[in-house]
């Protein structure tokens, strides 16, 4: 089974199409439950998920009400501890979750079915100054990391359980940077497959993103820096 963590907070008015977009896949399969951790709403978005995903008898989709606000780390790490699944993926919001985009990487992991695997997206149709943005992490983090990343942050990702008990269950930051840390433990120790993800869907979608990949270039650089700190020697490029 495949468990879709996405995180949720003070989001109520974009529930409904939420939930019915994601109804529409996992409503038909035995293999996919999405699980939503509310960080703390105060709108009446986790009631809001359970009222739209009983009207649709959709049992498939549960909320895990988290009581006090977390960072973002905390808040994957809380799903992916009430997870079922034997594979875990996470997206970056409720709002910006959509299983088109899911679907092709649960497929390139089951035809490939390594333990080891972490499949994410990479956007395409980048300006080219986001593309010049994106050519210079990925040599700083060769420089900082040793392995060259590229867009980090983009979700959604997708991982086996072994590789969430391995690397993620403990020692992950529980912040903005646990996304780096995923990656950086995929590119050390496994291997990466990354899909397209193609932004040209439409002109508000682009240029959305577009900011999303700005906002993130502009402090990725700091994470690396901080997480080569927290290497141990050896594992520090020289």
């Amino acid at each position: 089974m495949l468990s879709v963590i996405i995180p949720a907070h003070n989001c109520r008015a974009a529930v409904p199409a939420f939930v019915r977009r994601w109804s529409e896949v996992v409503s038909a399969r035995t293999d996919i439950e999405v699980l939503v951790t509310d960080n703390a709403s105060s709108d009446g978005t986790p009631d809001c998920i359970e009222r739209e995903a009983a009207l649709l008898h959709e049992k498939n989709i549960r909320v895990l009400r988290i009581p006090h606000t977390m960072q973002h780390g905390q808040l994957l790490l809380a799903g992916m501890k009430h997870a079922s699944g034997d594979l875990m993926s996470f997206t970056a919001s409720l709002q910006d979750s959509y299983p088109g985009e899911l679907t092709p990487l649960y497929e390139t992991w089951r035809l490939n079915n390594e333990i080891s695997l972490f499949v994410k997206c990479r956007r395409t149709g980048l300006s080219i100054p986001r593309r010049m943005e994106e050519i210079f992490l990925g040599m700083l983090s060769q420089r900082l990391l040793g392995y060259r990343m590229h867009d980090v942050y983009c979700c959604p990702k997708l991982f086996s359980r072994v590789f969430y008990n391995k690397y993620l269950r403990k020692g992950a930051p529980q912040d903005e940077t646990f996304d780096l840390h995923a990656v950086y433990c995929a590119a050390k120790n496994g291997r990466i497959i990354e899909n397209d993800r193609d932004l040209h869907r439409d002109r508000q979608g682009k240029a959305t993103e577009e900011f999303k990949a700005h906002e993130s270039a502009k402090a990725l650089g700091k994470a690396m820096a901080s997480l080569r700190e927290k290497l141990i020697p050896e594992d520090k490029p020289e």
